[in-house]
């Protein structure tokens, strides 16, 4: 996952030099599972999290100045796997959902809201904590693995057992929900900068579907 502050607006005519960016990622390189971020070239590697626990699934806040991720690190309650937000440099970490098993989180465009799975349907919940999240499946389905469409309006998810799961997507509020694929046994999906949405499967080519 990589971060850039800056647009192709910002660089001088003719400048073809690359954007400032960092990659965050997840390794077991020190024995578990913890949040880095790196240059492009793989340089100035820095591990964010260093706990004991597992820290994993990393993603940018649209600014680039905070970082979600998962974790089964202790807390004041009995513990178990939350969603954790931390400042870009690996301070101010702090738990940010109450509900156990849950992973993939993903921000909004506007880095107000984070969406995620747990037990098998798509919650959101502010960026701040400020208020109680809200379940917008609320199916009986498997419903993971959700992402948000980069103009914010919209939500894609995988819903399925494994080896069978669609592509469904949702506007913002969890209405209108639509199956995008049938049958295809995807493995993951994200959109793409123009509103596409791009996936994978076994035994079939990468398809993009105009949404």
């Amino acid at each position: 996952l990589c971060f850039s502050g800056f647009t192709p607006a910002d660089t001088l005519p003719g400048d073809t030099s690359p954007l400032p960016c960092q990659i965050a990622f997840e390794s077991d390189r020190d024995g578990n599972r913890e949040v880095y971020v790196m240059e492009p070239d793989g340089s100035n590697l820095t591990n964010l999290t260093n706990n004991p626990a597992d820290d994993m699934q990393p993603a940018w806040s649209p600014d680039g100045s905070r970082i979600t991720f998962v974790s089964d690190r202790e807390n004041e309650g009995e513990g178990g796997q939350f969603i954790y937000v931390m400042d870009a440099d690996g301070g101010n970490v702090r738990q940010l959902n109450n509900e156990n098993e849950s992973q993939w989180p993903d921000w909004s465009p506007d880095g107000k809201r984070i969406i995620y799975d747990h037990l098998g349907d798509i919650y959101v919940i502010s960026a701040d904590g400020g208020q109680k999240s809200k379940n917008l499946t609320g199916s009986p389905e498997n419903d993971v693995q959700p992402k948000w469409s980069p103009d914010g309006n919209n939500i894609l998810w995988l819903s399925g057992e494994e080896g069978k799961k669609d592509i469904h997507v949702m506007d913002a509020d969890g209405h209108n929900k639509s199956r995008v694929t049938k049958d295809a046994g995807v493995h993951d999906a994200v959109w793409s900068v123009d509103g596409r949405i791009i996936g994978h499967w076994d035994g079939k080519e990468a398809g993009c579907f105009n949404c």
